[in-house]
């Protein structure tokens, strides 16, 4: 029978145990920075690419603006023609008189909100990614008066279906389109003709007080267009300021 000997091995020191729980352990935490380092990373072009987007988004709704303006500052024209003559509007009717209203009621160019990445800022709690405070206060800011002025816009909106309504009842476009037929452009333009259904002078002081009123309400949202687009051009300079972008 064969007798083997066992071999013995010297004891570690507990010193030994101690710097390979070291080890692991730096290992482990080392692996843990990276990924949040790499985390932090993902998340901070994540962020950009938002305020690329917004940014983008802003543009869209300032470029709309100015063309908007140029809408509402003819609509206010228009109303100034009107309601100066409105006395003659009331007793005949011409082709450049029916310019100056049916530009009115043909109605009003609507604000649409270039929203789409700030709904998915919202949505999605990309918020959180947006790290720079006075950043997220200037798009919260941003977004609350373009709320404002669609709020401002179902006023317009009242006071301009009003207005139609009333022109349908009063104005007759039977008479208007046999004129057109008959006489060319010219014809129309210098000779007067009464177009309207019925001389009621109570109606007739109804639609110049719905004139007024549009006039009026026109005039304010124009200045809520105007401070947005303002508040829009600044929000642009400060995010491209912010976050270094072209």
């Amino acid at each position: 029978m064969e007798v083997h000997a066992h071999t013995h091995t010297p004891r570690k020191k507990w010193t030994h145990y101690f710097w390979e729980f070291l080890m692991l352990f730096l290992a482990v935490f080392c692996g843990f920075l990276a990924e949040n380092e790499r985390e932090h990373y993902v998340e901070h072009q994540r962020e950009k690419q938002y305020i690329r987007s917004l940014i983008r988004d802003v543009k869209t709704d300032t470029a709309n603006i100015t063309r908007w303006l140029l809408g509402f500052n003819r609509i206010k024209k228009s109303c100034d023609t009107i309601l100066n003559n409105f006395d003659s509007l009331t007793k005949s009717y011409s082709a450049g008189r029916a310019r100056n209203y049916f530009s009115i009621i043909n109605g009003f160019p609507d604000f649409i909100y270039t929203d789409r990445t700030i709904q998915q800022l919202k949505n999605s709690g990309g918020m959180r990614l947006i790290r720079k405070v006075a950043a997220t206060d200037s798009i919260i800011a941003y977004d609350a008066a373009v709320r404002d002025l669609l709020i401002e816009e179902t006023t317009v909106s009242m006071y301009w279906d009003q207005l139609n309504d009333l022109t349908n009842k009063m104005f007759s476009y039977r008479k208007l389109n046999s004129a057109f037929k008959i006489k060319t452009a010219g014809e129309i333009e210098n000779e007067k003709m009464n177009f309207w259904i019925r001389q009621d002078a109570d109606q007739f002081e109804h639609l110049y007080n719905l004139f007024y009123k549009y006039l009026e309400i026109v005039g304010i949202y124009n200045f809520y267009l105007s401070q947005l687009k303002n508040q829009g051009d600044r929000l642009v300079d400060f995010l491209q300021k912010e976050y270094d972008l072209k």
